[in-house]
């Protein structure tokens, strides 16, 4: 695993509708096969466009496009608010 500045880094699961960010590390290697996939990498900046209620998955606007994970994700992956 790679060394994160704990001062900066969060999860993504922490952030608000709105809030711009940039991955840092995404901690799961099959979370990071799969957010791959759909677009989302480590050094990515992004917006996070809205989460959906009552816990549910989370949008983020990344390089014009659209991708949504889930909370549990979220929390697997840390970012730096920006």
């Amino acid at each position: 695993m790679q060394a994160v500045d704990l001062e900066t880094g969060v999860t993504l699961a922490s952030l608000k509708s709105g809030e711009l960010g940039l991955v840092l590390l995404i901690e799961d290697p099959q979370l990071k096969l799969a957010l791959l996939r759909i677009g989302l990498l480590e050094g990515d900046r992004f917006t996070v466009a809205e989460w959906a209620p009552w816990g549910g998955p989370v949008a983020l606007s990344v390089r014009g496009g659209k991708v949504a994970m889930r909370k549990g994700d979220a929390e697997k992956v840390v970012v730096k608010r920006i």
